[in-house]
């Protein structure tokens, strides 16, 4: 005999507390976009395993400080320097 009455109703509502605890949404972490303006420049950034280099067109092609923080503003230099070959770097191709 299938289940029915009290028990039903109780298994039910487990089964939808349950669903609704997974439909909210996942957190990311600690990351933040913060405001800002488009001045031009470029620069890097790095957490952990993660980098970024970005570009944002020549609208200031110089030096932008404030506090301890200093940007370079311009068009990305030409690489002068043979770059390591970092794919093998761990000696995987042995």
């Amino acid at each position: 005999m299938v289940g029915s009455g009290p028990h039903l109703t109780r298994m039910l509502l487990v089964v939808i507390a349950v669903a609704a605890s997974s439909a909210t949404g996942q957190s990311g972490g600690d990351f933040r976009i913060s405001r800002s303006v488009v001045a031009g420049g470029s620069g890097a950034a790095a957490a952990g395993d993660f980098g970024s280099d970005q570009t944002l067109g020549q609208a200031d092609a110089g030096r932008l400080s404030g506090g301890a923080f200093v940007v370079k503003g311009g068009f990305w230099a030409e690489q002068t320097e043979a770059l390591p070959p970092l794919i093998f770097a761990d000696g995987f191709e042995d």
